[in-house]
């Protein structure tokens, strides 16, 4: 299939934009020129434009989409009676395209994905679950909690983050202002004066006088670097080889390697427990849905060979430590639950178990790295201070010295 930009008005006026998925331009006109719409634009969307467009649903965006949907099919709505409520009462999205693709005999996880508004395997397995036992609701608060887990995962995380990342950029805002603008000036009028100039302000003065080029040269290497990997990392399709080189390294970097494998096992585990428990399936289709919701594809195949050997017969918990070295105790709990026949349960207490640790091992990475981030611009200070003072204190002693 081919994926399409639209532009779209209703006929209240509305004008919408969206991305749909079809196998032609015409069938793609077909579904969207109807007496309710009117199609404004229709363009093929190329491969740079997914770089800075935004195609599926934001996650606040799918929490409200399924919030309401739960409760409007819990009040006894047929699905599509439900989105069209939804739509007279949205001011941004239009779910027309979607009325147009379920009244078109899709599935409602077909015409999810055909349209982009949510591509994760994931969600849309709790849907085709309910698509096959009838129980959207249930279906619907099992995609609000993933969801509300995973939102509450990242800002755990940019909590913990934020405050060493503000201290870091507010330290290097004030470096550079005192080496731009407020050191030159001061070393200036220790040149046209008589005093001694030490060893340590000479040194400062080299520094000033190369800070702003090799300023903006570190800052546009920075930058370079920062855009490539984003490239390799999210959106390359040539350079396969080199983003898992740099995915391969970033995972064996130590300490921000092993908190990655970490988010990895905790994002696995979690969604494997989720598809067990809401759908009752082997765990081998369980491992490949879990597999297919991780991002970028090298993340995938870490757990594709585990996959693999369950499917010859291994047990999950061999197979995994096999291939992705899990903690004794990790290992002990799964293997506990296949015995008991309870790896559902088992894995629900190892994602409370990685979830905590990662945690902790995220605070105490912070407390180490804000002490060593104080030595290292509080050093960088006293410097600068000892090489702005130290002439003027060499030129009081000659003045007492007279």
């Amino acid at each position: 299939m081919t994926a399409f930009q639209y532009k779209i008005k209703s006929r209240h006026g509305r004008v919408s934009r969206g991305i749909i998925a079809t196998d032609s331009p015409l069938d793609a006109r077909t579904i969207l020129s109807t007496k309710d719409l009117t199609l404004i634009s229709l363009k093929p969307l190329r491969a740079w434009q997914r770089l800075f467009q935004k195609i599926e649903l934001q996650p606040q965006e799918i929490l409200s989409l399924f919030n309401s949907l739960a409760q409007l099919c819990r009040a006894g709505l047929p699905l599509r009676e439900a989105l069209k409520a939804l739509e007279g009462d949205s001011t941004k999205q239009s779910y027309q395209p979607l009325v147009r693709l379920l009244e078109q005999g899709s599935s409602f996880s077909t015409a999810l994905k055909q349209s982009a508004l949510l591509t994760n395997e994931l969600l849309l397995s709790f849907i085709k679950q309910a698509e096959r036992s009838g129980d959207y609701p249930h279906a619907f608060d099992q995609v609000v909690s993933h969801l509300h887990w995973m939102e509450t995962l990242k800002k755990r995380l940019k909590k913990t983050l934020s405050y060493p990342l503000f201290v870091l950029a507010l330290s290097v805002t004030l470096l550079i202002f005192l080496m731009t603008f407020v050191v030159p000036q001061l070393l200036d009028l220790y040149k046209m004066s008589s005093l001694e100039i030490p060893p340590m302000t000479q040194a400062l003065l080299t520094v000033s006088h190369y800070s702003p080029p090799l300023l903006m040269g570190i800052g546009s290497l920075f930058g370079t670097v920062f855009l490539m990997g984003f490239i390799l990392v999210n959106y390359s399709r040539y350079n396969v080889f080199l983003r898992n080189r740099f995915l391969k390294g970033l995972l064996k970097t130590p300490l921000i390697g092993q908190h990655l494998r970490d988010i990895l096992l905790l994002q696995y585990t979690t969604s494997v427990q989720a598809l067990l428990t809401a759908q009752k399936e082997s765990i081998v289709s369980a491992m490949d849905c879990a597999e297919q919701n991780l991002h970028p594809s090298f993340f995938r195949s870490l757990f594709r060979q585990p996959r693999f050997d369950v499917e010859k017969g291994s047990a999950f918990s061999e197979a995994l430590h096999t291939h992705f070295p899990l903690p004794e105790s990790i290992l002990k709990m799964l293997q506990v639950g296949e015995k008991s026949g309870a790896l559902a349960l088992a894995l629900k207490h190892v994602t409370q178990y990685i979830d905590k640790n990662l945690q902790d091992s995220l605070e105490k990475f912070i407390q180490r790295l804000g002490p060593l981030m104080l030595l290292l611009v509080g050093g960088f200070l006293l410097f600068i201070i000892g090489a702005i003072f130290l002439p003027l204190y060499g030129g009081l002693g000659s003045l007492e010295g007279l």
